[in-house]
């Protein structure tokens, strides 16, 4: 009752702050005026906030989002269509994941999605919803499987640790607040999460 009652709050808030944009440029009128926008600005913040922290949830904790979000990520990144590479990739990953599942089982309660894209530096990433993109030139780089495992198990202690999600909400706070201020708008910053910009993709 509460989480449904917090959540149409949220969706209020938020519409009304869209409707009525705050500018912290112009100059108050009067000291009413200026203390409506700090209030208007602290109202939309947590607005913004709670959306955003729902579109997290929903991409990280939803069968749902989860793949919508490894579709977009396949589409943005490119596939790698090579046979060989993938199908040694499913097997140094099979074997991680069966590793992983003697000591902790919650990886089969959310198996780990990944693809190999086209880009030829030696990179990997996981990002919400335990989704992996592998680059290419992993194995261009190196012919290693011991070396390869190890960037993978990497890149899967990440998604384990659920440190994706994380990074991603404490990402927010400064988009955050320039959205709350007229900066920009919510679809702006819910769209850094679906084209797996800097607020979900890890520096590596």
């Amino acid at each position: 009752m509460k989480k449904s009652l917090s959540r149409k709050l949220a969706i209020a808030l938020t519409a009304a702050v869209l409707a009525t944009p705050i500018g912290m440029n112009a100059a108050p009128q009067t000291a009413e005026a200026g203390w409506e926008n700090v209030i208007g600005a602290a109202i939309g913040g947590l607005a913004y906030s709670a959306q955003l922290n729902e579109e997290i949830k929903y991409i990280n904790d939803t069968e749902e989002g989860r793949n919508a979000y490894f579709e977009q990520m396949k589409e943005n990144d490119g596939v790698c269509e090579d046979w060989a590479i993938n199908h040694r990739v499913d097997g140094i990953m099979g074997n991680l994941i069966t590793a992983i599942g003697q000591v902790d089982g919650s990886i089969y309660d959310k198996p780990f999605q990944y693809f190999v894209n086209e880009q030829e530096d030696f990179n990997a990433y996981c990002t919400l919803g335990r989704n992996m993109s592998i680059n290419r030139g992993v194995f261009s780089l190196t012919d290693n499987e011991a070396e390869i495992a190890v960037v993978l198990g990497h890149e899967m202690g990440h998604g384990m640790k659920d440190h994706p999600a994380k990074g991603a909400k404490r990402s927010l706070g400064p988009a955050v607040l320039a959205a709350a201020t007229g900066g920009s708008v919510l679809g702006n910053i819910a769209a850094n999460l679906w084209n797996n910009n800097g607020i979900t993709k890890p520096q590596e």
